[in-house]
């Protein structure tokens, strides 16, 4: 599970605090904290953050001093699990049409 998997590859949470300071509104800082506390429903927010430092050039391989292996990791099951969601949504939608 991509929660899991962001939990164990960022356990002294160094990108969490990356990626929140990053995030302007407090709307998604505190549903990026409902991810962080539990809430795994909320993982599309974390995705969401990587992508906003991305897309703003600040997220590096070394954010914050996590391993590069691990941010690489978290950042490709990110993107593996989120299309996944997105094509098992857009079937149903089809099924449902």
């Amino acid at each position: 599970m991509l929660g899991q998997t962001i939990k164990r590859r960022d356990a002294d949470r160094k990108l969490y605090r990356f990626l929140r300071a990053f995030l302007l509104e407090e709307k998604h800082k505190n549903t990026l904290g409902r991810f962080q506390e539990g809430n795994v429903w909320k993982v599309i927010y974390y995705a969401s953050a990587l992508r906003h430092a991305y897309v703003h050039c600040h997220l590096t391989a070394f954010a914050q001093g996590i391993a590069a292996e691990d941010v690489a990791m978290i950042c490709n099951e990110s993107s593996v699990r989120i299309l996944h969601w997105i094509k098992a949504d857009f079937a149903r939608r089809l099924e449902n049409a």
